[in-house]
């Protein structure tokens, strides 16, 4: 892993420091290590943070100064074993003579042969790959906080935000976030792309989808005996914000799709509260719900400073991500208010990466698409047709933006890029059925006539004065039962290197 520079600013009161591995895998037998960044070195050496404590053939030792008091976060606790809350840790870096680099080095405080600092050992064995470590140093209390995150941002904290009664780990991570776009463009795939591998909970919101179903709620229930009675039943918030809280150094992320298609504002209820978020990603303040505090008592096992919830707040490792269909699409809209405390990402609706021209050599190389998929649908036909589904989706979004007169609407009823799957394609032009012709019918051509076309569709269709038209005359007229669209010019442009 290629190390980073890192620009460390002082404050008098507090201190954040990154650290990030020296070697990608962990292989037995290794010597493997954290590499210290010089610059975090020389800033802890300058105010006497840690002082030499002796030298050997494999380099100079510098341990914390006396003045300061070591202390592992709740997070390194939770990786280690409670044991090491009891005892005198030691600390020091190693300025290595064979690559002249600070270093935090596992068989260097393995030789130490003392539970003082065996703390390392442990922590460096059981922490995640990819993860780092840091250092807070608190100038009130004289603490220096060893902690372990995923990708701590590197920031000055004002003294007068330092509470040293308050918990130290602290991790800029959690945030509110929709993405937003035309049906079909990839919201859910984005979504999913980047949280697959992380812990992650995922819901769908619909019309009648309620605060109950979000947060939870008492249902009936058999118990052991079969005897009925009552049990809660979390719902995904609750189940949320417990993984969370027992994975305090993992990324969990809550996921809503189709934000917009249930009543937000009701489903979140006092949660909206929580989505206020201050700089670390915690949430600025708390609700008090006594079944979710009572879940959370029942199922975190470490919890924030081993005391019971006594009040429900959102954790700095905990993001809520949601997609959404653009304005025009929405069943309910989403007020100022609730849009204030989300960060929002258009999803581009389009085949080829940014800054690729359509040309048909750029089309012929997979390289150049947004996604393997992306790749695939765009070399498929559309039924009944030889325009492929990448020229069709061109050209008719051309004419939804040229034609918005006509359609009340502009952007938002354009057609996704994954609107239509594989199996509701051809492969060949002379792969087409009636199975396939009626299938892209039924979808395709019904929704252009009802939600693009209902305002004017003589502008739209030729000849057709209802959607059985619609679908009768497709199957002798193909795609010329549109008026005013020329499919073949995406064949032009593509042929003759014009963008699309």
């Amino acid at each position: 892993m290629e190390e980073r520079n890192f620009t460390v600013e002082r404050s008098q009161a507090y201190y954040k420091f990154e650290l990030i591995r020296a070697v990608k895998e962990y292989k037995a037998g290794a010597q493997v290590s954290y590499n210290v960044p010089k610059e975090i070195f020389d800033e802890l050496r300058r105010e006497s943070i840690i002082i030499s404590s002796g030298s050997n053939e494999q380099g100079q030792d510098y341990s914390l100064n006396p003045n300061y008091k070591l202390v592992l976060s709740n997070r390194v606790i939770s990786l280690i074993g409670q044991k090491y809350k009891t005892i005198d840790n030691k600390f020091f870096i190693r300025h290595a003579t064979s690559n002249n680099k600070p270093q935090l080095i596992k068989s260097a405080y393995k030789k130490m042969n003392s539970e003082k600092y065996n703390w390392f050992v442990e922590l460096y064995d059981k922490n995640c790959i990819g993860s780092t470590i840091s250092f807070r140093i608190n100038e009130i209390t004289k603490e220096f906080i060893v902690d372990v995150s995923f990708n701590y941002e590197v920031k000055k904290i004002e003294e007068e935000s330092v509470n040293p009664s308050q918990d130290n780990d602290t991790v800029v991570l959690g945030i509110n976030k929709i993405f937003y776009g035309t049906p079909g463009c990839g919201k859910s795939y984005k979504v999913m792309s980047e949280w697959k591998d992380e812990l992650h909970v995922r819901t769908t919101f619909y019309p009648d989808y309620t605060n109950s179903d979000f947060v939870g709620q008492i249902m009936p229930s058999l118990d052991d005996a079969g005897k009925p009675t009552y049990k809660y039943i979390e719902g995904p918030f609750t189940k949320a914000l417990i993984e969370a809280f027992n994975n305090p150094s993992k990324p969990v992320a809550l996921i809503i799709e189709e934000l917009n298609r249930g009543n937000a504002a009701a489903i979140f209820g006092e949660i909206f509260q929580l989505l206020d978020r201050d700089d670390t990603g915690k949430s600025r303040y708390s609700i008090y719900n006594p079944n979710i505090i009572k879940e959370l008592n029942k199922n975190v096992i470490n919890k924030p400073d081993e005391e019971d919830f006594k009040n429900v707040y959102i954790p700095n490792n905990l993001s809520i991500i949601a997609t959404m269909n653009t304005s025009d699409q929405n069943v309910y809209p989403i007020d100022t208010a609730f849009q204030r405390r989300w960060k929002f990402e258009k999803i581009k609706n389009t085949f080829l990466k940014d800054g690729i021209e359509a040309t048909q050599e750029n089309c012929d190389k997979e390289e150049n698409f947004v996604s393997k998929k992306a790749y695939v649908l765009s070399k498929m036909y559309i039924p009944g047709s030889n325009t492929t589904w990448m020229e069709f989706v061109t050209e008719l979004n051309k004419a939804i933006v040229r034609q918005h007169d006509a359609t009340f609407s502009s952007e938002d009823k354009q057609i996704g890029i994954y609107f239509l799957n594989e199996e509701e394609l051809a492969k060949t032009t002379s792969d087409s059925t009636d199975e396939t012709i009626k299938a892209f019918s039924e979808k395709m051509l019904k929704y252009i006539w009802e939600d693009i076309a209902k305002v004017d569709p003589e502008s739209w269709f030729d000849g057709c004065d209802c959607l059985d038209d619609v679908f009768d005359n497709y199957k002798y007229k193909g795609l010329n039962i549109f008026k005013n669209i020329d499919f073949s010019e995406s064949k032009e442009e593509a042929q003759y290197g014009e963008s699309l």
